[in-house]
């Protein structure tokens, strides 16, 4: 959702608030919005880049699969060649921790939320929507626009297969095509004068007639 920038609420202190209660996504982006106002704010500058790195590390943990790098001790390579022996030795414990696809469940709500945060912002406005997210449907028609019901071909004979050398019309009528007639221009200025004055005519006429019509 957008933000509206409004400088004696909008401060540091809201920044914080928004990060304590775990809100990462709208943190970085008030943090974003006010360096954007007031680009010398060190301290909203300090804790935007905080967010981002919070936001780095936790892809990190996603990717790696709940687990930190630098927790678990080991590089890149080696939980790599660990995942691929755990595949070949065609073990049937399918819970084994080892296996770094199953471990992706094992990330923390605050992890997403913060994965989150690293999307950015024009693809978080589709995936904010969630279940209020609706798909228009639309009818496509073949019909010609502005095509009249005189211009219209007639409708082409079938063959039918029943009587040979009687043509027939097919069984279903020709839909009625309808022609969407564009309203009138508004008049102009001395169309519009000349429309008053006519008015104003017909109104003194219809008093002249009923003053001088007998009484009875």
């Amino acid at each position: 959702m957008p933000i509206d920038f409004d400088p004696v609420f909008h401060t540091e202190t809201m920044v914080k608030i928004l990060r304590e209660q775990g809100s990462t996504q709208y943190a970085m982006e008030l943090a974003e919005l006010i360096l954007q106002k007031n680009p010398q704010h060190e301290g909203v500058r300090r804790i935007l880049e905080e967010l981002r790195e919070e936001a780095r590390r936790a892809f990190e943990r996603f990717k790696s699969g709940g687990r930190s790098p630098e927790a678990s001790g080991t590089s890149a390579s080696e939980d790599e060649e660990a995942a691929v022996e755990a595949g070949e030795s065609g073990s049937e414990n399918t819970a084994d921790e080892t296996s770094p696809g199953l471990q992706c469940a094992s990330a923390s709500a605050a992890d997403l939320h913060a994965l989150g945060a690293s999307v950015p912002a024009a693809a978080r406005e589709g995936l904010d929507a969630g279940p209020e997210l609706r798909v228009e449907a639309y009818e496509f028609s073949s019909e010609v626009p502005g095509l009249r019901e005189d211009d219209a071909e007639p409708a082409p004979a079938v063959a039918s297969e029943f009587a040979p050398g009687v043509r027939a019309t097919p069984a279903d009528p020709e839909p009625v095509r309808l022609t969407l007639v564009p309203p009138p221009p508004p008049p102009t200025r001395r169309e519009a004068k000349i429309l008053r004055l006519q008015a104003l005519l017909r109104r003194v006429q219809s008093l002249r007639k009923a003053a001088h019509a007998p009484q009875a």
